[in-house]
């Protein structure tokens, strides 16, 4: 179930952005993307293994959150360009 309580959302959203800030690689990129999501740009990488990057800010944000209730993050990947 999405959050829809605005104080609890801004703090899951701020410590998110804490793990993607950590988990991400020099030249990749991200920004804040409404409410409750974030916009990443992956550079130099290809689709399947976006999830490595998943991983890591799943990890990330869960040592965040190691004492506090249950989240989950929900990814969707597209390709910016598509191969050639």
């Amino acid at each position: 179930m999405p959050l829809t309580e605005d104080a609890r959302l801004d703090r899951y959203m701020d410590k998110l952005k804490s793990a993607i800030r950590s988990a991400l690689r020099r030249g990749d990129s991200f920004t804040r993307y409404g409410n409750n999501q974030f916009l990443v740009l992956l550079v130099g990488i290809r689709q399947e293994n976006c999830e490595i990057t998943q991983s890591r800010v799943s990890n990330c944000f869960l040592k965040l959150w190691a004492s506090e209730e249950k989240v989950s993050i929900r990814y969707e990947v597209y390709p910016a360009a598509e191969d050639e």
